[in-house]
């Protein structure tokens, strides 16, 4: 129990903390965008312990108690729908056969990784466990709501 408890506090650690800062880093620099589209799909793995088949690379602790975590990791991915603005970026080209810009290249990575979060979002909703259907209803909708809110302010990140 007591190893449990230290694994549960030790993943709460690295899911709030390095996680959920990996989520705040640029899409333009391919490290960068490693380590987030990283956090992205740690967190989608994650949060399938709320689904019927769990993937097999969700820990204990989420597998035992998933809404303690779930919560936190969903409100963690709303910051992939805010404007990210690059520092010395310029637009891209209007002709075709030009090569893609750094901003369009972070624009395309971002619009995928939003794809991923809600086909996420869409799949817990379709196959989640009974006891856990009103919970996830209710948060998938807070978590539309807020998302819906940031796309429309175009409020950005530096």
């Amino acid at each position: 129990m007591k190893e449990t408890w230290r694994f549960g506090a030790a993943l709460k650690y690295i899911r709030l903390q390095v996680a959920s800062y990996a989520l705040t880093l640029s899409y333009a620099p391919s490290k960068e965008y490693e380590a987030l589209r990283a956090a992205v799909r740690t967190y989608v793995v994650w949060l399938s312990a709320l689904v019927k088949e769990p993937h097999p690379g969700v820990p204990k602790p989420l597998k035992m108690d998933p809404q303690k975590y779930a919560s936190e990791m969903i409100d963690a991915l709303r910051v992939i729908f805010t404007r990210r603005v690059l520092t010395g970026s310029t637009p891209g080209s209007a002709s075709i056969n030009a090569p893609l810009s750094e901003n369009d290249v972070a624009i395309s990575r971002q619009a995928h990784e939003m794809q991923v979060v809600l086909k996420t979002i869409t799949m817990l909703n379709s196959n989640c466990k009974e006891e856990h259907r009103e919970y996830v209803w209710a948060r998938s909708l807070h978590f539309l709501l807020n998302v819906g809110d940031l796309l429309l302010a175009g409020q950005s990140m530096p």
